[in-house]
C-alpha cells in the first residue's frame, strides 16, 4: 500500500521581531512535483496569501497570534498542515537615572525602565577600563571623578535578539558645607571671621545668612571677614552652597557678651548689733565674674554673696569690685556711701533675791540690771504670767524649776534676752506604811513626814471597827501605838490626814491609808 500524499513546509522559527521577515519553503511528501499550493500566512503577515511552492520577505506586523497554513492539492488530493510561528519580544532598552541625580555625587544608582527584555548588560562609559560594567537589573555604580559619561545599556529577550541604548549622565562631586568662625567676642568691639569649607564643583555659589543684627547681614563670598554684630545674645549663622537644583547647608551659632551690670543690695530689716549681713549682688554677666568685697569696718570677702557680721554699731559705706576675664574684659567699682547702719543693742539683766526656796516662801523680788533699754519685758516661765515693772515682785504657785527671763527694747527696737533658774520646793507628806512600838531605838512611833510646815492638820487613826485609837492636830506629835494608855495589838490600822499646806492658796487635801503595828 502506498503513502497519503501530505505537504510540509519550513522556516527559521524564533528568531527575533527586530527583523520580522521570514522565508517558508513547502515540501511534498508522496505527491508529484505538479502539486498545487495555497499559503495563509494570517492577518498580521503581508503578503497575507501566496500560492507560489517557496514565498520568501513575508513580513509580520505582531509578535504573538501567528499561524501559518499550506494547503496542497493535486487532482482530487489534498493536504493541510498549519504551524505557529514564533518571535522573541523586540527589547526596548531605556535607562533611567534618580532624581535629582546631579546632587548625589559619584555613587550613582541606575533605574531600568525596559521593556521586553529578560536580561542586560550595563557599561557606564569610563574611559580607559573594562572593569565599569555590570549585569544587575538596576546596578549601583560609584564614578571616579566628575564629568559627563556614556551610560550604555544593552537589553535582551532572547538569542540574538538585542537592543542598545546610551544616554549621557553628568556626574558633579558631592556637596559637603562646613564652616568655622571665632565666638564669644564681646558688644561693644566684635568682629567675627567666618572661613567656609566646601567640596563641590566649579559651578557652585555660597550664600551666608547672619541675621539683621549683624553687618553685613549676608554675603555670598567662600570666606567672610569682619561680620559686625550690634546687640549681645545668641545669633544663628547658615551657609549655603548651591549649584543647579542641589543645595547643601552648614548652621552654627555665635555668643555676643553683653557689657557687665554691677549692683548690690542686702535686706531691709533692722539691723541690730552683731548683725549677720546678707549681701545680696545682682551684678550680670553672662559668664563668672571675680568678685572683691569691702565692708567698711575692714572686712573682706571675694565670695558672690558674702555673709559679712557688723560687731560694733554704726554706718558703714561698702564696695563691690567686679572683674571679667572673658569676653568683655574690664574692671567696674561700684561703692555705696553710708550703705549699712548697725544700731547698738541693749543689755539685759536682772537679779532675783533667792534661787532656791520653797513653796510655803514663794515670794521673789525682781531687780532690772539691763542697760540701755528702753522697754522691759518679764516672763516668769507661768502661763500668762509677766510684768513689764522693772523690778517686779511674783510668788509662784508651783514648785519645781523655773526660768524667768526678761526680754528688753531700747529706741533702735534692737533687743536682748537673758534666764535665770529658781528651784523651788515642794510641799511633800511622807506616811509610812509599818511600825514597830518595840521599845528599842528604831521605829516605835508613827508620824507622817512633813519638809515644810502646814497652816492646817488633823490626822485620825481608826482600828479594824472603825474606833479612833488616836487623833491630833499638831502635825509634830506622834502615835506611839497606845489607845488610852494600853498598847493596841499587833493589826493594820487605818488613818486619815487632813491638812491644807503652806503653798499660795492652798486649799485643803485628804491623803488615806493603812499602817501596821507590828511589836
Amino acid at each position: 500500500m502506498e503513502n497519503p500524499f501530505q505537504v510540509d513546509f519550513n522556516f527559521i522559527d524564533s528568531t527575533c521581531f527586530i527583523d520580522n521577515t521570514l522565508d517558508f519553503n513547502s515540501q511534498i511528501i508522496n505527491g508529484p512535483p505538479t502539486t498545487q499550493f495555497s499559503w495563509d500566512f494570517g492577518p498580521n503577515a503581508t503578503p497575507a496569501t501566496s500560492t507560489a511552492a517557496n514565498v520568501s520577505n513575508v513580513a509580520f506586523s505582531s509578535s504573538t497570534g501567528n499561524v501559518v497554513t499550506l494547503i496542497g492539492t493535486y487532482s482530487v488530493c489534498a493536504d493541510t498542515i498549519s504551524k505557529t510561528v514564533f518571535f522573541y519580544d523586540k527589547p526596548n532598552p531605556q535607562v533611567g537615572f534618580q532624581t535629582n541625580h546631579e546632587c548625589v555625587g559619584y555613587t550613582q544608582t541606575f533605574a531600568n525602565n525596559s521593556t521586553g527584555s529578560t536580561s542586560y548588560s550595563w557599561d557606564f562609559g569610563v574611559p580607559g577600563i573594562t572593569t565599569d560594567v555590570s549585569t544587575a537589573v538596576s546596578p549601583t555604580y560609584t564614578f571616579p571623578a566628575e564629568g559627563t559619561y556614556p551610560i550604555t545599556l544593552i537589553a535582551s529577550s532572547g538569542p540574538n535578539c538585542t537592543d542598545t541604548s546610551t544616554q549621557n549622565i553628568t556626574i558633579y562631586e558631592p556637596l559637603i558645607v562646613s564652616f568655622t568662625h571665632n565666638d564669644s567676642l564681646c558688644v561693644t568691639s566684635n568682629s567675627f571671621n567666618f572661613v567656609g569649607n566646601v567640596t563641590g564643583p566649579s559651578i557652585t555659589t555660597y550664600s551666608w545668612e547672619f541675621g539683621n543684627q549683624a553687618n553685613p547681614s549676608n554675603a555670598t563670598s567662600l570666606n567672610v571677614n569682619n561680620v559686625v554684630f550690634d546687640t549681645s545674645g545668641v545669633f544663628p549663622v547658615t551657609l549655603t552652597a548651591s549649584f543647579l537644583n542641589c543645595s547643601e547647608s552648614a548652621s552654627s551659632s555665635v555668643f555676643i557678651f553683653s557689657v557687665p551690670t554691677i549692683g548690690f543690695t542686702i535686706s531691709d530689716e533692722l539691723k541690730c548689733e552683731p548683725y549677720p549681713a546678707q549681701f545680696i549682688n545682682i551684678s550680670h554677666y553672662e559668664a563668672p565674674l571675680l568678685n572683691y568685697w569691702t565692708f567698711g569696718d575692714g572686712g573682706t570677702s571675694t565670695q558672690v554673696n558674702p555673709l559679712h557680721v557688723y560687731q560694733t554699731a554704726g554706718t558703714y559705706s561698702v564696695e563691690l569690685t567686679i572683674i571679667s576675664t572673658i569676653g568683655c574684659i574690664d574692671t567696674f567699682s561700684l561703692i555705696q556711701q553710708d550703705f549699712i547702719t548697725i544700731h547698738p543693742k541693749p543689755i539685759a539683766g536682772f537679779s532675783v533675791d533667792k534661787t532656791e526656796t520653797t513653796i510655803c516662801d514663794s515670794e521673789v523680788q525682781f531687780t532690772d540690771l539691763s542697760q540701755g533699754a528702753t522697754h522691759i519685758t518679764y516672763f516668769f516661765n507661768e502661763l500668762g504670767s509677766g510684768s513689764t515693772d522693772p523690778n517686779p515682785i511674783h510668788t509662784y504657785f508651783t514648785d519645781g524649776m523655773h526660768y524667768p527671763k526678761q526680754i528688753v527694747f531700747n529706741q533702735f527696737g534692737c533687743s536682748d534676752t537673758t534666764f535665770k533658774s529658781i528651784a523651788i520646793e515642794p510641799f511633800v507628806v511622807y506616811v509610812p506604811n509599818t511600825f514597830t512600838p518595840d521599845g528599842n531605838e528604831f521605829n516605835n512611833d508613827f508620824y507622817p513626814k512633813v519638809g515644810l510646815e502646814p497652816v492646817e492638820w488633823d490626822m485620825k487613826i481608826f482600828n479594824r471597827w472603825g474606833e479612833t485609837v488616836y487623833h491630833s492636830t499638831n502635825f509634830e506629835e506622834h502615835w506611839d501605838g497606845t489607845f488610852s494608855g494600853l498598847p493596841c495589838k499587833n493589826d493594820t490600822y487605818s488613818y486619815v490626814i487632813r491638812y491644807v499646806s503652806c503653798a499660795p492658796y492652798a486649799n485643803a487635801e485628804a491623803i488615806t491609808g493603812h499602817v501596821t503595828l507590828l511589836r
